[in-house]
This record gives C-alpha cells, structure tokens and sequence, in this order.
C-alpha cells in the first residue's frame, strides 16, 4: 500500500481549503490553480511536496476545462497556439533537467517584478497589444518563460495569460487553450521529474486526494465566470496577475 504523507489534519484541511479557493479563481479565470495551490500549502509544507501535489489536480482541471466545447473546438485551439504550446513544452521538459543549481531567488525576484510592471500598466488603462505580425515571436517568448518556470516551481500560468490577453484572446478561448496548455504542461512536468525525486508515490496519492476540493471550487467559479463579460473577466483576471506576482517576489525575498 502506499503510503499517504504523514502531515497533521490541520494541515490536510489548509491544503484543502487552498485547493478550494484556487479552483475557485481558476473556474473564473481559467489559471492559476497551481499557482495559488503551491505558495498556499508552501507556507506550513515541504515546497516539494506541494510542488508536486499539484500534477493531477492541474491535469485534471486543465483537460476539463479545454474540452468544455468539445474536442472539435479543443484541437482548433491546439492548431492555432502550436507554437506557443511547443515551445513551452519543450521548455518544460529542457529547463527541470537543469533544475540544480540554479539562482531561484533572483530569478523568482526578476519574474515577479515583470508580471508586476505589466499587470499594473494595463489596470492603469495601458493595454499592451501584440500586432499579429509580432504574435510569433511573442508566442515564442512567452512559451520560454512560461516553461522555464513551469518546470522549476510548478507554475507556468502568467507568462501565458499576459501573451493571451496581449492578443486580445476572447474569454472562453483564453479558458481552452489555457486549459489545454496547462493541462499539457502537467503531464511534461511528471514525466521530466520522474528522475528528479520530485514526484514520489505519497505526493502523488495526497495529489489525488486534493481533486475533490479542487473539482468544489472550479465549480463554483465556473459558474460566476459564465455571468461576467469580457471586461470585466479581463479586469479580474489581471488583479489576479498582480497578486501572483506580488507572491512570486514574496517567495524570493524569503527564501
């Protein structure tokens, strides 16, 4: 039998409440579930466990989310941000092979300060826009960051959510694709970490656990994001930007 993680229920119940809330926000947004889930369970459990607790939520939710229109719908979406999707998949899997050594304090630091810059611009009424000639190379960049941090802390959501917004990506498109790179994203995570002592059999089992509280909470935001337009699902969705980054610098000025 394996063996589920030896953790107090005080805190299997914050674990659960902060899966709640983060799928929650990402039923409204259509990201940051790992996000929220990994600087959440973080700040009274082992950062690997929580890192890892975060694969088959991620998946789970994410393939939900990116076939809600049908599979139809879910491979135009793949056809059309190919390039976006390859390179941070590619990113993922090249960037947790790399994972030791490196400078996560000053990486983290310079990353949350970006998201920061860019989230507080646009709320100030400054929309960055991609021209559609520069889209490829902005798929490119932003499938680079997206993936490198992706497979060095679990989270690789505003990266991408800061391009889709740049290109003026509709709300329930930005929610498939979102759902269909993160969805991805999870299963090139597992798979590059399976040498790393990342993923091990208790992380996975309190990994599973973690799906009942997290289904709770994706309901009910998926249900108040059906009621909002596009203004205001922007507007929600780069406040929760900004709050990641302020966490993302958080995290780096700790550590």
């Amino acid at each position: 039998m394996i063996p589920f993680p030896d953790l107090p229920i005080a805190l299997l119940l914050w674990a659960a409440l902060v899966t709640v809330f983060a799928g929650f926000t990402k039923g409204i947004t259509g990201f940051a579930l790992p996000l929220i889930m990994v600087s959440g369970m973080s700040t009274f459990i082992d950062p690997r466990l929580a890192i890892a607790s975060v694969v088959i939520p991620t998946f789970v939710a994410n393939a939900w989310q990116g076939l809600q229109q049908g599979p139809t719908a879910a491979w135009e979406a793949i056809l059309k941000f190919r390039v976006l999707l390859i390179t941070t998949l590619s990113m993922i899997y090249i960037s947790a092979q790399l994972i030791e050594g490196l400078a996560f304090q000053s990486l983290f630091l310079l990353l949350g300060s970006v998201i920061f810059v860019v989230s507080v611009v646009q709320l100030m009424g400054l929309n960055l826009k991609l021209a559609p000639k520069q889209r490829t190379v902005g798929a490119i960049v932003a499938g680079c960051i997206a993936g490198f941090f992706g497979a060095i802390a679990g989270t690789w959501g505003p990266p991408t959510i800061i391009y889709l917004l740049a290109i003026g990506t509709e709300k329930t498109e930005q929610v498939r694709i979102a759902g269909i790179s993160f969805g991805l994203g999870a299963l090139v995570f597992w798979v590059a970490h399976q040498h790393s002592g990342l993923i091990t059999p208790p992380a996975l089992v309190f990994s599973v656990a973690l799906l009942l509280p997290m289904f709770i909470g994706l309901n009910l935001g998926r249900r108040l994001q059906h009621r909002i337009n596009q203004a205001v699902f922007r507007k929600i969705t780069l406040w929760v930007l900004l709050l990641a980054a302020l966490n993302i610098m958080r995290k780096a000025l700790m550590s």
